[in-house]
């Protein structure tokens, strides 16, 4: 794979990268850890027992 190719497939990810850093940078955007028990969509895509289950549906 020719060295060119390959710049031009990753190139959008280099330009997203490169905004949202900026993002951050400027206070824009605030980025932050968010534990497993707080996700919420893993109630979605992941296995959940009845009590974590009931707790996230309330909150959907």
């Amino acid at each position: 794979m020719s060295q060119a190719l390959e710049v031009k497939r990753t190139k959008h990810i280099d330009v997203r990268y490169h905004f949202v850093k900026d993002k951050v940078l400027d206070g824009v955007f605030k980025v932050e850890h968010v534990p497993t028990d707080k996700q919420i969509p893993d109630v979605l895509t992941k296995f959940q027992h009845v009590p974590e289950f009931e707790a996230f549906r309330e909150l959907l």
